[in-house]
This record gives C-alpha cells, sequence and structure tokens, in this order.
C-alpha cells in the first residue's frame, strides 16, 4: 500500500455538451456549434544516438491538431457563406475575388486570421476553463447533403477546421468549487 495521500479537491466530472465557442469577427457561427473539439497537442522527441542504443530527449517543436466544430446550418446559409467567404478570402483564385466585384473593388472587412475561444462550463453552467487559439483561420468546409429521399425534417449540419498557431488553457479564477475566494474578489 501506497503511504502517499491524494488529495481530490474538486470530484464534479467534465461534461462534454457544457461548453460555448465563439470566433471574434464571425458572429454567425457562434450560435449554432453543436460540437468542439480541444485538440491534441504533441512534442515529437528527438532521439540522439549513442553506442548503447538511442536516447530521447524533448524535441523542438509543438505540433497541434486542427480545430474541429460542426454546426447547424440557417436557411439563409448565413453561417455557411461567413465560412465560405472567409476561405476564399484567404487563397483568392481569381480577379473576381481579388477585390473586383462587378467593376467595383471590394474590400473584405472581417480579420483573415482571428482569435477563437473553446469556453469549458462546469456542470453548473459557469465558464470554468477558456481555451484561446490564436491567428485561427479555417482550411476546410465540408459539403451541404441534400436529398429528397429525407422524409423528416433534417437539419443540415457542415463541419468546418481551423488551422492556428496554438492554443492556451486559462482558469476562470472568479469560479472556485469550493467556495474559496480569490483576494482580488471583493467578498
Amino acid at each position: 500500500m501506497s503511504t502517499n495521500s491524494i488529495n481530490v479537491n474538486n470530484t464534479s466530472f467534465l461534461s462534454g455538451s457544457h461548453f460555448d465557442f465563439n470566433v471574434t469577427g464571425y458572429p454567425n457561427i457562434n450560435f449554432t456549434v453543436q460540437s468542439c473539439n480541444l485538440p491534441a497537442v504533441q512534442n515529437s522527441p528527438r532521439a540522439i544516438p549513442t553506442p548503447f542504443g538511442d536516447t530521447h530527449i524533448s524535441g523542438d517543436k509543438l505540433q497541434y491538431q486542427t480545430l474541429d466544430i460542426s454546426f447547424i446550418i440557417d436557411e439563409t446559409l448565413n453561417n455557411y457563406r461567413e465560412i465560405y467567404n472567409w476561405i476564399r478570402a484567404l487563397a483568392p483564385t481569381n480577379a473576381l475575388e481579388e477585390g473586383l466585384i462587378n467593376n467595383q473593388y471590394v474590400t473584405y472587412t472581417n480579420p483573415l486570421y482571428t482569435v477563437g475561444n473553446l469556453f469549458i462550463l462546469t456542470n453548473s453552467l459557469h465558464i470554468n476553463i477558456t481555451a484561446t487559439f490564436h491567428n485561427l483561420f479555417p482550411i476546410s468546409l465540408s459539403n451541404l447533403d441534400f436529398s429528397v429521399k429525407d422524409t423528416d425534417d433534417r437539419k443540415l449540419i457542415a463541419n468546418v477546421s481551423f488551422a492556428y498557431d496554438y492554443y492556451d488553457l486559462q482558469v476562470n479564477s472568479t469560479y472556485n468549487p469550493n467556495g474559496y475566494v480569490p483576494d482580488n474578489i471583493i467578498k
């Protein structure tokens, strides 16, 4: 038996359905998000050869997987078009997309690289953890499948994948499950 004691302060478990997500500058996708992931991060070790076998040390670069979001499409495709136009603005494919539309110069006003926030909520729906994604931009947008075979009123859902530089995880200091109020909060 171990002599080490473990002191667990919070025995509430994380719920996968208590979250909120928003992207700065793109309000139409914020409301209809259905699912979101907190991407994996990997530090690839480097092998150092020795006469007796390789030893490994930490790599010098982190690799982040994509941030993947699914959202319900509104009937005017506002949220889908918001992402679609963002992707097109990132990589124009012809003269029309380089700013000349109907013989008028048009500028894309939303930020091309922005900040996204995944708010992870407690079981009582308070913000507990904020994951902030820096220099976020979309890299893929799924297709929409229409079918006359669907007899029910099936809502269409799209998936978007984002690349970003890195993300930070910050604990909300105003929420404390143990009832402790930090010194910087007025009692």
